[in-house]
């Protein structure tokens, strides 16, 4: 996900909702970082929480590495879907943490869901199946 502060948004990730960091590059490095401070500047961080990865790219870094990508700041075209289990459980946790934009609800396709938003302004929907 290209990001215009990586430092914020790690700490959102972890802080809200439980991401760990794995991996990052400081600021004008080529060196792997394994260990993160919350004062150091990141180029990009991967995070995972169980069976999920993210990575976050500064859109600073992006434009110059990838200068071909368009890089509009049109967060709301990129949702990400998250299937998971314990979803209520999950939802309580969140709630007042983060911005819900819709609450839990039965879909007609059979999942329970729910929607926020990020410090980024990205959608997240997590989900598990009804039943």
């Amino acid at each position: 996900m290209c990001v215009d502060d990586v430092i914020e948004t790690v700490t959102f990730y972890s802080d809200v909702f439980g991401f760990k960091f794995i991996m990052g590059v400081e600021t004008g490095s080529r060196e792997i970082a394994v260990s993160w401070r919350e004062e150091q500047p990141l180029d990009w961080a991967i995070m995972n929480c169980g069976d999920v990865e993210i990575m976050f790219q500064s859109r600073a870094y992006l434009k110059t590495h990838l200068p071909q990508c368009s890089l509009s700041a049109q967060s709301d075209k990129a949702v990400l879907y998250i299937e998971m289990e314990d979803l209520r459980d999950f939802y309580t946790i969140l709630k007042g943490k983060v911005e819900v934009i819709k609450d839990i609800a039965v879909t007609f396709y059979g999942m329970r869901e729910f929607y926020v938003r990020d410090c980024n302004g990205y959608i997240i929907g997590f989900a598990e199946k009804a039943g």
